[in-house]
């Protein structure tokens, strides 16, 4: 974390003239959150993450921390105008074809099921990971002016929030095409480890990288958080996922005799992992609304200042 009073170094991050920077913290050489003092004396803070989940700033004088339970979960349950919905919907149900594919009783499919299970899911999350990346470029850069664009943001490695989401839909489409290959038949142990268990380590090397940056950037560059806070589970829930779904894929070295190291290990961690991600996204859901909610707010502010 780094103190820069008056102006902030980064170029793309735009603010009106008369805000000024009281704080900015940083995670490594990316901005991850900004506190800014009004005019007015009023504070504001911005955070990377919540922006990118279509937040505008928020005022510090208000209790603005999520909390991770909501008393109303039916009116959550459907916001399909929000890129947060759909992010959440693919993880559920992919989480549960993971399961499904890897739990108890899983040894009573046939081989096919076994191989379209974890296919499914990982289409789905592929999916969900992209509407992720495209959130990311549909968010705003002036923290005044929150309100999405549209669009997809190929590249734009000096965010924070970009960077983390590129590598985690560079996972999921590795784990998708790795997903594909076992219809083919491989037969060989080189063939085994070379096609599916190192694709597997890649993919999971990528979703844990993601998961600490999305970590560091929902904390304001900090590792303390206020563990009430829901930003706090969600973010946690992905990166523990993302270490069982690496012990699953360790555990499925490819023997010489081309049998996995440890199958059932490698099966709970898949099952436990994807138990993490599926509750993530079941506390992602309320996001969705929030940001809506929050995002008319300021527009019916606007209209009638």
């Amino acid at each position: 974390m780094a103190d820069s009073p008056g102006r902030t170094k980064y170029d793309w991050f735009k603010y009106p003239d008369d805000w000024e920077v009281v704080r900015e913290s940083h995670v490594g050489r990316w901005l991850s959150e900004v506190e800014f003092r009004l005019p007015d004396g009023s504070r504001y803070l911005w955070n990377a993450r919540r922006n990118h989940k279509h937040f505008p700033a928020q005022a510090l004088d208000e209790d603005y921390k999520p909390r991770v339970w909501v008393s109303k979960w039916a009116s959550v349950l459907w916001v399909p105008s929000s890129m947060t919905w759909w992010v959440s919907w693919t993880f559920i149900v992919g989480s549960i074809f993971f399961m499904v594919g890897t739990g108890p009783g899983a040894n009573d499919f046939s081989a096919t099921w076994l191989i379209v299970l974890p296919l499914i899911g990982s289409v789905l999350y592929t999916v969900g990971c992209f509407v992720g990346f495209w959130q990311v470029g549909s968010s705003s850069t002036n923290a005044a002016k929150p309100a999405p664009r549209r669009r997809i943001l190929w590249w734009a490695p000096h965010r924070l929030d970009w960077v983390a989401a590129a590598i985690m839909l560079i996972g999921a489409i590795d784990f998708t095409v790795m997903t594909v290959i076992p219809f083919f038949g491989l037969t060989s142990v080189s063939d085994n480890r070379d096609l599916i268990w190192s694709p597997d380590i890649f993919g999971c090397l990528c979703f844990n990288l993601s998961s600490l940056l999305s970590v560091l950037e929902a904390r304001g560059g900090k590792w303390g958080r206020d563990i009430r806070a829901r930003d706090w589970w969600i973010s946690n829930g992905n990166m523990i996922g993302s270490m069982l779904f690496g012990l699953s894929a360790a555990a499925a070295w490819v023997l010489p005799n081309n049998q996995l190291w440890d199958l059932s290990l490698s099966n709970q961690g898949t099952w436990w992992g994807a138990g993490c991600f599926l509750l993530a996204a079941i506390w992602l859901l309320p996001e969705a609304k929030e940001a809506t909610d929050q995002q008319a707010d300021v527009v019916e502010r606007e209209s009638t200042a």
